[in-house]
């Protein structure tokens, strides 16, 4: 016990070394950046080009240390167990990093590093608010509360223990339920928020009584959202990864076709195609390898959860004592809340198009229509206003069946959102630091490090990774808005300066699909994005754990993607020619290393005996 107590101390003050000597090199660098900003000329360029350029300028200033902050809020997380502090105490050295380089503006020592100080708290808590403050983000927090009060809401009616009663007798064993969870994962593929939060507590009671771990089916929920979301022409993403690529071709001065781009990429987004593959063959094989094995061994004797975990799920908590209802009362609500969405994603999208002239007025309904009004479309707020109307179908369909009364439902709905608050205060502090972390410019160090004359066919597998390390931290929107603009450049340049490259189509596409995929990695299986959250949330286990038993998969999935995938594609091979080979590594990893829990189980309850 002493020395199971003594590792995340030692761990801690390795890491606390580490973040001063990173501080003081910061502090050392300020003089460079001082001379770079004035021989830049910032205070001659408008607002928005000077902030960009200064970013730039401290990711060159800081190098390697503007990597400093992701890793340092990730190792913390996993050493700690602990995200909130883990996050909030990296926000602030992401600051305390800003400043140091920045130097001190007073003469005066003391008067300097009190104000250091003092700007570090300020510069803290001012970037909370403005991520509270933005519409979007709002917008996104918003509707985690409305969906935690309609999955609470639909617990209370008790629609959800009478459909786990019902795929209990048509499911006997695991591997039945792992493909039920991918398929459900699969149905709701347009919104990877909305995934996370229905799929798994509609899959927990079934999951828990065949002996499922709640770490394996936050796996399967978070691998059917993010991978699945990003290339579905019909999803929350499309918008936002067609407008990151419409600013890349302007940056390139290309006139190309954005969405044409995004259509022809998804066969090269072997990271998200194959995230998928992976589940289907681990569940059929019924292997595990690494912690997941471990939890799912732990899951067959009877302890679905991690003890000692301080999981309490708020949500089921407002459904204790319900009784049994139809199940049409649970499933209705969300076939709804799924038509209004595809609806609201087509009349608000082509409105919009109408705005900015990409459709012309009275064009009649054609697919080429309705994908350029899928990619103008609002997505975000109209999922939110779908799980509105979902919320009061539901409260309607519960009290007239006489699942409630119209109180308790309303004080369910309330329970369910509340108890997504800590979920809430976690996304906020992460994406806050994701801003710290961009403003650092460890994306434009990362950048420097592709085109120092590598070979052509290298530039998506580096591409891809670069992405894969900077959507780590900040997440995926974040690295897609970043990167893309700036990797489309890349490639043109690259095609321009290489005569003998086969096809230059395939090249653009697959970079950019490798900035789509590779962003997604980090949303994944990092403990401090999004994604990675919502799925432990939605499932029931703890995020760390979560992220734990899920990052050996992600890096196997990485691994192999980069090998069969984009390296191949980089000098010219077709897509069609990877996959067979990425299933063949699968199939290899599985059999070299995997095991079947069940056997183990089996084993270990003998030998006890």
């Amino acid at each position: 016990m002493k020395k199971k107590r003594r590792a995340p101390v030692l761990a801690l003050g390795i890491l606390a070394v580490i973040l001063v000597i990173g501080l003081c090199m910061a502090f050392a660098k300020a003089g460079d950046l001082s001379a770079a900003r004035l021989q830049a000329g910032l205070g001659d360029m408008d607002p928005e080009a000077a902030a960009r350029l200064d970013t730039e300028l401290i990711g060159h200033t800081l190098g390697l240390l503007s990597l400093l902050v992701p890793t340092a809020a990730v190792a913390l997380a996993f050493i700690t167990r602990e995200v909130v502090s883990s996050l909030f105490a990296s926000l602030i050295y992401g600051h305390l990093m800003l400043g140091a380089v920045a130097g001190f503006s007073s003469e005066s020592v003391s008067s300097g590093v009190g104000a250091y100080l003092v700007g570090t708290l300020d510069g803290s808590l001012r970037s909370l608010i403005a991520t509270v403050c933005d519409p979007e983000s709002a917008a996104v927090i918003i509707l985690c509360l409305v969906l935690g009060g309609l999955i609470a809401l639909i617990n209370q009616t008790g629609a959800f223990r009478t459909l786990a009663v019902g795929i209990i007798q048509r499911i006997k064993s695991p591997k039945h339920a792992y493909l039920m969870a991918e398929f459900l994962g699969l149905a709701v593929f347009f919104d990877d928020y909305a995934n996370s939060l229905i799929v798994g507590p509609v899959m927990r009671p079934v999951t828990d009584r065949l002996g499922i771990s709640r770490e394996k089916l936050a796996y399967i929920v978070d691998s059917t959202a993010a991978p699945v979301s990003s290339i579905a022409i019909i999803s929350s993403w499309v918008a936002t990864e067609v407008a990151a690529i419409k600013t890349g071709l302007a940056v390139a001065g290309a006139e190309e076709s954005a969405y044409n781009i995004f259509l022809s990429s998804i066969p090269y987004n072997f990271y998200n195609i194959l995230a998928l593959v992976f589940i289907f063959i681990g569940s059929l094989m019924m292997r595990e390898y690494g912690p997941m094995l471990r939890a799912e061994v732990r899951a067959r004797r009877g302890q679905p959860l991690r003890p000692g975990s301080a999981w309490r799920d708020e949500m089921a908590a407002a459904g204790e004592g319900a009784k049994d209802a139809r199940t049409w009362v649970g499933v209705l609500p969300i076939a709804l809340l799924c038509a209004f969405a595809f609806a609201g994603f087509y009349l608000n999208g082509y409105q919009n198009a109408l705005l900015e002239g990409a459709i012309p007025s009275g064009a009649a309904f054609t697919l080429q229509t309705l994908l350029v009004a899928l990619g103008s479309a609002d997505t975000i707020f109209i999922i939110l206003e779908a799980s509105l109307i979902a919320s009061v179908l539901a409260l309607l369909f519960g009290r007239f069946s006489g699942s409630f009364r119209f109180t308790n439902g309303l004080l369910a709905w309330q329970q369910g959102a509340s108890g997504l608050l800590p979920t809430v205060m976690i996304l906020v502090i992460a994406w806050s630091l994701s801003g710290v972390i961009t403003q650092m410019g460890a994306v434009y160090y990362l950048v420097d490090i592709i085109t120092l004359g590598v070979p052509y066919w290298l530039v998506p597998s580096l591409v891809f990774l670069t992405c894969c390390l900077i959507s780590f931290g900040i997440g995926s929107y974040g690295c897609m808005a970043i990167m893309v603009p700036m990797v489309i450049p890349i490639a043109y340049g690259v095609i321009a300066n290489t005569p003998a490259m086969g096809d230059a189509w395939q090249f653009l596409v697959t970079c950019v699909a490798c900035v789509l995929s590779g962003s997604v990695f980090g949303d994944h299986c990092s403990p401090i994005t999004d994604t990675t959250i919502l799925s432990s949330m939605g499932a029931g286990c703890d995020n760390i754990d979560h992220a734990k038993t899920q990052l050996p998969y992600a890096i196997t999935i990485a691994l192999i993607a980069t090998v069969s995938g984009t390296l191949l594609a980089g000098l010219g091979v077709r897509f069609w020619f990877s996959y067979p080979i990425a299933i063949l590594l699968i199939i290899a990893v599985f059999l070299l290393v995997g095991k079947n829990p069940d056997k183990i189980a089996k084993s270990q309850n003998i030998f006890k005996q």
